[in-house]
């Protein structure tokens, strides 16, 4: 099965935090490639990768800063790629098992990707390659995911000695500014960071370790429902607007979903469903409100739709939930 060229939204937070701190013009660019001007919170939110990737370095090139990528990402930690990343890395108990337990959780966030880590004697290799890498955002999100991995358990000034990037030198960077002690090789194959095979906390593991290539129905299934979440808000999502999102065509897209037992109307309402149930138990919101926010263009469209599935009216299921 193909890879679904998505990412989570939570990649996109920095940037866009960069962005207000330094007074950037974001909306023209997100407008431009017909993203969320907001990207919604939460860590099942999914955008079309390609074009998030190019919105963010039109940003930059718009702005005149082409390095907008490395400065927006100076200050990354492992919680910048959101709670499932960064719970995953700080429960680990050795350098080595996170990464093992890494390697699903990254190929659901960012289906195009790969998380490898291959041991040579004293010096280890955490790598990272993606379908993206003509885009300065893909190889520096990468880049700082790796080091920000290996800095849990070695120590918050730990530097790799040698970094390989897919990305092109980026004009008027500093690289000493950054990564003072290390060699950076620009234009690679693939995006990785080097370190000693000593961190890894499992001396007897060796060779290589590698996620697998294609996607699994479960990221498959993950990828289009945050997608189609992202979306809701601004109305009805087509299967064709989803599948230009995905660089596939509805009748693929369909077959995929047949192969998982789900037609793509059942996939909608199951994401109208779950993000009503969740807007109805967390929020105060009004009915019409949560209707605009699940994609309906009336309460009693949304009334009706929730019974079918529940059982009961909206209203219904928030004072069950909050007598419970």
């Amino acid at each position: 099965m193909k890879a679904m060229p998505v990412f989570n939204a939570i990649q996109m937070l920095p940037y866009l935090d960069y962005c207000r701190r330094e007074g950037l013009a974001a909306a023209l660019s997100l407008r431009k490639f017909k993203l969320p001007e907001e990207p919604p919170e939460g860590n099942n939110i999914y955008l079309p990768q390609r074009t998030a990737y190019a919105a963010l370095d039109d940003i930059g090139q718009r702005e005149g800063v082409p390095d907008m990528a490395p400065r927006a990402l100076a200050r990354a930690v492992i919680g910048d790629y959101g709670d499932v990343i960064a719970n995953c890395v700080a429960s680990a108990p050795t350098l080595y098992t996170a990464i093992q337990k890494l390697q699903p959780i990254i190929k659901i966030q960012d289906p195009s990707c790969l998380l490898i880590v291959h041991i040579d004697g004293d010096t280890a290799y955490l790598a990272t390659q993606a379908s993206n890498t003509e885009f300065h955002c893909s190889s520096w999100s990468g880049l700082m995911l790796l080091v920000s991995t290996v800095k849990k358990f070695a120590c918050a000034e730990w530097q790799p000695q040698r970094i390989t990037i897919t990305s092109p030198r980026i004009p008027g960077f500093d690289s000493g500014y950054y990564f003072a002690d290390t060699n950076i090789i620009w234009g690679a194959g693939q995006t990785s960071v080097s370190f000693p095979t000593a961190l890894l906390g499992s001396p007897s593991e060796t060779g290589n370790s590698r996620a697998a290539d294609s996607a699994s129905p479960l990221a498959l299934q993950v990828a289009l429902k945050g997608l189609i979440e992202a979306y809701l808000p601004a109305g009805s999502v087509k299967i064709e607007l989803i599948a230009e999102m995905t660089e596939t065509s509805p009748r693929t897209l369909q077959r995929h979903l047949a192969q998982l037992g789900l037609s793509y109307s059942d996939l909608v309402d199951q994401v109208r469903f779950e993000k009503a149930s969740k807007l109805l138990r967390e929020s105060d919101l009004k009915a019409i409100a949560i209707a605009f926010e699940t994609g309906y263009k009336d309460p009693s469209h949304f009334s009706r739709a929730f019974r079918r599935i529940a059982g009961i009216s909206p209203g219904e299921y928030r004072r069950q939930q909050r007598q419970a």
